[in-house]
C-alpha cells in the first residue's frame, strides 16, 4: 500500500461498469498493491488502466468538499 501524501482532489469522468460514481469526487487516500487508487468517493477504487478521472493537487486541506 503506498499511502498520498500530498492532497490530491479527484473528480471521476467515468468508471467501467460503476455508473453511479460518474461525477463523483473526494481525495485520494492511498494505493492498493493492485495498483487502485482509493479515496472518499465510495467505496470502490479507481483502476488506472480502465476509469477515467483527473485529480489536482491541493495544498490545503478542504474540509468542506
Amino acid at each position: 500500500m503506498i499511502e498520498i501524501k500530498k492532497k490530491a482532489w479527484v473528480h471521476i469522468y467515468k468508471m467501467e461498469d460503476e455508473t453511479d460514481y460518474t461525477g463523483k469526487e473526494g481525495w485520494a487516500t492511498f494505493i492498493d498493491d493492485a495498483g487502485q487508487l482509493h479515496g472518499t468517493w465510495g467505496g470502490l477504487a479507481l483502476n488506472f488502466a480502465h476509469d477515467y478521472f483527473n485529480f489536482s493537487i491541493k495544498e490545503e486541506y478542504d474540509e468542506q468538499k
